[in-house]
């Protein structure tokens, strides 16, 4: 199965869950990292940190990034996420 790919700007939706429920999110993808094929530049973590320090990083400690060649931060109100690629769908390109 080919991922979707997303471009900065694109509106995505997932589902995520917490304690049993599950929440369905929507926000605007904002930054894309992309696997060089050994390793990401920097990681995921110092880049959020570095330019979006202002947002509440939502994935502090995730460790997927194994087999993903490309990765999304997408923002939400005032929270910053990076959910697994696989689990996106685009409600709205770019305009």
């Amino acid at each position: 199965m080919k991922m979707e790919r997303f471009e900065i700007g694109d509106t995505v939706t997932w589902e995520s869950q917490a304690f049993g429920h599950k929440t369905r999110k929507t926000g605007i993808i904002v930054r894309v990292l992309r696997f060089n094929g050994d390793h990401f530049y920097n990681s995921p973590a110092m880049i959020a940190a570095r330019e979006f320090a202002e947002y509440e990083r939502m994935f502090e400690g995730a460790n997927f990034l194994q087999g993903c060649d490309t990765v999304y931060f997408i923002l939400v109100g005032k929270r910053l996420y990076m959910p697994r690629p696989k689990w996106l769908s685009l409600e709205k390109a770019k305009e």
